[in-house]
């Protein structure tokens, strides 16, 4: 019956054979020193089973035979077509592979499946491995089954507790617990005892939690829980002692217990202050430690907690060196006494009822606490010296300065500077003491000029005079000129003054401006002087400064923008009257420049035009004057006057034009000269020149400039320019110029010497 059962029926259990389920996953781990692997993502992944190779195998062979027999492809010879039985049998290959490979893929070959059962997929992967722990159904810890408890290793709990689920019952329980009480930290040895409840090794377990206590608190600790082990924790408890805080933690964990003199012995050296002292002499009240305490706190206890500490160890032999330190460390030498008055036993014969505001007191303090360096430690003795000299130069630079006397204070500066104990320490003293002297000095400076004014004054002007020159820059002078100047206000009087200029020096613009004068115009410059005649009448000799000023106006464009300023310039004279003396003066401004302007219309020119202001032209004013005036100044003042009297001008430089203009008006006779007139470019016109009596002695049609020659020199001539300007010139052996606008203005261009 089973023989006649079809094929088809067995293909799928067949074919189902063919792919099968194999324990898989991403990260297996090597074997630990206790032959444990950590297994992650564990997983079962479809592979092809050796009947699913032998398919493919039979079916790739099937194919081939197949397509051997088949003609899917031919050749042909002439009229002969034959089946390519090799390239037939390979295609059937290929064919059969595919077929059986897309049948394993479609009975899910290469696809994952979770894992439900560690131990079934630890049994499929490796009979050997026993399941340990798990963190999820893919992540777990497995141990191989070979292991021996014998060999097994404790380095942590966790190796404690795989052995107990690894081997249940085991002989070596207690060597594995006896290596878990040499290795585990102390906080795993109460989970070693849990876990291994009936070891033999117990009592050692829990001895050594006892010693393996970190402080006194885990000692206490280790007792409450075992209490069977007093002895051991008390005795480790004390080694664990290190200040105060321990000793209280011991005395309430271990009461009534005979350490105590041990544990006083330990905390006592590590003292800080007060309240550490409180607390310890509050634990152990027999005093028998009180000696340690006071070597704890002879260098640790704050200064000011020291006088209470004392009172604590009043009946102690050793309470001397503490009252010392509290002398010592005084800040100051205030501080220094009171602290000798508490305890002149350790005052080291410091008489705290020195006067060191007197200079033999102090002195000896000094250099005894010099001497004291050592006893009172350096940086301490440093200290209240430098604190001694202060108190006493403060002290006597005060009572010096109190005094009010110049005397004073020189015997305070005689006597800091005779001590080399104060030396280094008197620079600022001494220096505000000089200060003071200076300020006396200046104070008794002001009275006596302040009496020597109100003397002058009464004896009048010429007093005043003198007083103001002996006090030159004080203000008792500055108040004697203010009077001296109201009184040359009503004495002096200004009974002439007056103004003129003359040509300046001139340069190559010049004759550039000159030859270019359609365009740019300007850039003369002109001496002017400022002159008077001054007179004193009053009965004194009286010294001046003249101040002589010429107000400007400049009128200045950008195209149509206009822009008027006003500046002044000053010059000064000085000068000294006799009584009803009448004197001149005079002063120069030299090349005061015109300005200069460049374009001829309105909206395309720009320049300034500077001139003097015809409402206010100049002025003199004079205040008195309380320097001796130098022979350099009086002598450039003469030579100046001296210069404009000759020639109405001082020596200016020519521009080359001039220079070779000069040159030719040598060759004419002498007594001869040209005249040069300038009017606007273009206007046709008639100069005509007459003499005083009117006799027309030169004439010239012309559009642009003439040169009108062989006029006689030293005589005033009447210049006609038709339809523009009238007026005089006198000529002189120099070239003259004069320009005439277009609105019959005449300005002189160029003077030449």
């Amino acid at each position: 019956m089973k023989q006649n059962i079809p094929f088809w029926m067995l293909l799928p259990v067949i074919l189902s054979s063919c792919v099968v389920s194999k324990p898989d996953a991403s990260y297996i781990s090597d074997l630990d020193y206790n032959q444990r692997v950590e297994i992650r993502n564990a997983h079962y992944k479809r592979r092809i089973s050796p009947l699913g190779v032998g398919a493919l195998v039979a079916g790739t062979a099937a194919g081939g035979y197949l397509g051997y027999q088949s003609d899917v492809i031919v050749r042909q010879e002439g009229d002969v077509r034959e089946p390519v039985a090799e390239a037939n049998a390979a295609i059937g290959a290929l064919l059969g592979f595919a077929a059986v490979n897309m049948t394993h893929y479609l009975l899910g070959l290469n696809r994952t499946k979770r894992v439900e059962d560690q131990q079934k997929w630890l049994r499929r992967s490796d009979k050997d491995y026993l399941l340990l722990r798990q963190n999820s159904k893919s992540d777990f810890w497995a141990m191989h089954q070979n292991s021996e408890g014998e060999t097994y290793q404790v380095r942590n709990i966790q190796d404690v507790q795989d052995f107990i689920r690894a081997f249940p019952g085991s002989p070596h329980s207690d060597a594995v617990a006896a290596k878990g009480m040499d290795k585990l930290a102390r906080k795993d040895l109460l989970a070693l005892l849990e876990l291994m409840p009936e070891t033999t090794h117990r009592l050692s377990i829990m001895e050594a939690y006892a010693r393996r206590s970190r402080s006194v608190g885990e000692a206490v600790e280790a007792f409450q829980r075992f209490r069977g082990l007093r002895q051991v924790a008390e005795a480790h408890a004390l080694t664990l002692v290190r200040d105060i805080g321990d000793a209280e933690e011991f005395m309430a964990g271990f009461p009534n217990t005979s350490y105590g003199p041990d544990v006083g012995a330990k905390a006592a050296p590590a003292l800080q202050n007060l309240d550490e002292t409180r607390r310890f002499l509050a634990l152990f009240p027999d005093k028998m430690h009180q000696e340690d305490i006071i070597q704890a706190l002879s260098g640790k206890a704050p200064r000011d907690e020291l006088p209470e500490v004392i009172g604590l160890l009043s009946e102690s032999e050793g309470v001397i060196k503490l009252q010392k330190r509290y002398v010592s460390e005084s800040p100051d030498i205030k501080a220094l006494f009171a602290a000798c008055r508490k305890y002149p036993q350790a005052s080291f014969g410091i008489d705290p009822n020195l006067n060191i505001y007197q200079l033999e007191p102090a002195r000896k303090l000094f250099y005894q606490l010099k001497r004291l360096g050592e006893e009172l430690g350096q940086s301490n003795s440093f200290q209240l010296q430098l604190n001694l000299k202060e108190i006493y130069l403060s002290h006597a630079l005060d009572q010096a300065e109190r005094a009010g006397k110049i005397g004073a204070l020189e015997r305070f500066i005689n006597s800091v500077q005779a001590e080399d104990w104060l030396e280094k320490s008197s620079g600022s003293y001494l220096k505000s003491a000089r200060n003071s002297i200076a300020a006396l000095q200046q104070a008794e400076d002001r009275r006596r000029r302040q009496s020597e004014l109100a003397e002058a004054r009464w004896k009048g002007i010429r007093h005043l005079v003198r007083f103001a020159q002996q006090n030159k820059g004080t203000e008792e002078a500055r108040a004697a000129a203010a009077e001296i100047n109201d009184f040359l206000q009503r004495h002096v009087l200004i009974v002439d003054k007056f103004i003129w200029s003359a040509a300046g020096d001139r340069s190559w613009l010049n004759d550039f401006y000159e030859q270019s004068r359609d365009w740019i115009s300007g850039g003369d410059k002109y001496n002017v002087f400022v002159g008077g005649v001054l007179k004193n009448t009053s009965n004194e000799w009286l010294s001046l400064k003249v101040n002589a000023r010429v107000n400007m106006v400049c009128l200045s464009n950008f195209s149509i923008i206009m822009k008027r300023s006003e500046q002044t310039l000053d010059e000064y004279y000085y000068l000294e009257l006799a009584p009803g003396e009448e004197a001149p003066i005079l002063t120069l401004f030299r090349n005061v420049s015109t300005g200069t302007r460049v374009g001829s219309s309105l909206l395309l020119s720009a320049g300034s035009n500077c001139d003097i202001n015809n409402d206010n032209p100049f002025g003199l004013e004079f205040e008195y004057y309380p320097e001796n005036i130098s022979p350099e100044v009086a002598e450039k003042q003469y030579q100046l006057m001296k210069a404009a009297a000759k020639a109405g001008n001082l020596s200016t430089r020519q521009s080359p034009m001039d220079n070779v203009n000069r040159l030719f008006n040598a060759s004419y006779d002498d007594g001869y000269g040209n005249l040069h007139i300038y009017t606007p470019m273009g206007y046709q016109c008639t100069i005509t020149v007459r003499d005083k009596e009117g006799r027309v002695v030169a004439s010239e049609q012309t559009d642009d400039d003439a040169q009108l020659g062989r006029l006689r020199t030293g005589e005033t001539y009447t210049v006609d320019v038709s339809g523009l300007a009238v007026f005089s010139i006198f000529l002189d052996d120099r070239i003259e110029q004069r320009i005439v606008d277009e609105e019959g203005n005449v300005e002189v261009y160029q003077e030449g010497n």
